[in-house]
């Protein structure tokens, strides 16, 4: 056998071992496996922060409100919301650092310190998932492969009665959250669209010292 056959031969066995192993190992073969409902609670679980761009929309007997908001949260209470659209209360930023709560407007110059409430408190996915607990009830997969996990919520308020988490399996991540009043019609819908979960933050983004004192009661 030639030199030249011999090489031919030998590139042949090495290629063969290659696909055998990955056949066998699966090596860049497999897919993510797919989450189940335990899968989904254990990533809620160790949900340390996370990071997202969403559209939340309010709604109300007579309409409803949209705004892009960017969120920085962390499980521990501190968070950071600022208001991207529309145009007129761009800017606008919610800030916790786990006690205090401050609320900045670009338009007034100004920064004043608010009360916790109820409204602004459902903005965030944590207080879903306080409420939360899962069971063959409270987990329903959906026929699009999403899942469907629901919530009662411990509040008085008729608006705020339960919550409705949609998470995409596929993607591995939360893609929506509605907030449900006491007969079931949604009145708050946030809308993922982007979702980074478990990001370190920078301290500073939840600063709230040397704020004025507290004027001011907004829900938003």
């Amino acid at each position: 056998m030639t030199g030249k056959k011999w090489k031919n031969v030998l590139l042949f066995l090495w290629i063969g071992c290659i696909v055998m192993l990955m056949n066998a190992t699966g090596c860049g073969l497999s897919e993510p496996a797919e989450m189940d409902g335990a899968g989904i609670a254990k990533y809620l679980n160790e949900l340390e922060s996370y990071e997202t761009q969403a559209s939340v929309t309010f709604y109300s007997n007579k309409n409803e409100n949209t705004y892009l908001v960017q969120q920085q949260v962390c499980r521990d209470g501190r968070y950071r919301m600022e208001i991207r659209e529309p145009a007129e209360f761009a800017g606008v930023t919610t800030i916790s650092d786990g006690q205090t709560v401050v609320q900045s407007d670009p338009s007034i110059q100004g920064t004043v310190k608010a009360k916790n409430t109820p409204v602004r408190d459902a903005l965030l996915l944590y207080t879903f998932l306080a409420c939360y607990t899962p069971s063959e009830e409270t987990f329903v997969r959906q026929e699009d492969g999403s899942a469907l996990l629901t919530a009662p919520y411990n509040t008085e308020m008729d608006k705020l009665a339960s919550g409705r988490l949609r998470f995409n399996i596929a993607t591995q991540k939360p893609e929506m959250l509605e907030i449900l009043d006491k007969d079931g019609n949604p009145s708050l819908r946030i809308v993922y669209q982007s979702f980074e979960g478990n990001k370190t933050f920078d301290d500073g983004l939840f600063q709230t010292t040397g704020q004025k004192e507290e004027s001011q009661n907004s829900g938003s």
